[in-house]
């Protein structure tokens, strides 16, 4: 096992098992990948094991056509998904898929989230916007996921949960855990008035701030 991807597998075994303790998942649900870098390969965590007692050794390697290179766990489900991401977008290190609170309640609603104060839209690439539903763990989830993911970082998937990504695990994790914070600011404002956007040049400035620190063309 080469250095970087045993560095990659001990890092997501820290960020999963921060995933429950966050309030990002419950139980074993969710699930957390990293592109291994000089390959065309993605390290992603294995079905049905619990965050705690996850070790490096559990998690597989895969080709980003699915096939297992190493391992002898079952990848995620949502590998499809992942993989689509990293198939898309050459910018992504690192893949998310979480259940919060918040932002899954903006997703069954199909409410998308609007930059709302300073630094939203340089970390998330703008407005975060509703996937399509489409069942879990499929080619078709897979697709809704990327239109809906665009260039941003992050997306709300219908009645599932959210999709975020970085450049690595330390980055697709803060983010995950900022749209939650924003989508908790966003939905206790809806209940006590209306929530009041950032003006458009804030917008503007900040999208394209956001995509020259992620090289997004």
């Amino acid at each position: 096992m080469s250095d970087i991807k045993q560095k990659l597998r001990e890092e997501l075994v820290m960020y999963g098992r921060l995933m429950p303790e966050r309030n990002l998942v419950v139980g074993k649900s969710g699930n957390l990948s990293a592109r291994v870098p000089g390959e065309d390969a993605v390290l992603i965590t294995p079905s049905m094991i619990e965050y705690q007692v996850l070790k490096p050794e559990d998690i597989p390697l895969v080709n980003l056509e699915g096939e297992v290179l190493e391992g002898k766990t079952v990848p995620s489900t949502e590998k499809v998904m992942h993989l689509a991401v990293y198939n898309a977008r050459k910018d992504v290190g690192a893949v998310i898929h979480a259940h919060p609170i918040y932002g899954t309640i903006l997703g069954v609603v199909g409410k998308p989230l609007p930059p709302l104060i300073d630094e939203m839209a340089i970390r998330l690439g703008g407005q975060v916007e509703v996937a399509e539903y489409k069942l879990a763990g499929t080619p078709e989830l897979a697709q809704s996921a990327i239109k809906g993911l665009g260039n941003r970082a992050a997306v709300f998937l219908a009645n599932h949960g959210t999709l975020c990504c970085g450049k690595d695990l330390k980055e697709a994790f803060h983010v995950t855990e900022f749209l939650e914070r924003m989508s908790q600011i966003y939905v206790i404002s809806l209940l006590l008035g209306k929530p009041r956007p950032l003006p458009e040049e804030s917008i503007k400035f900040e999208t394209e701030l956001y995509k020259v620190l992620h090289k997004i063309e």
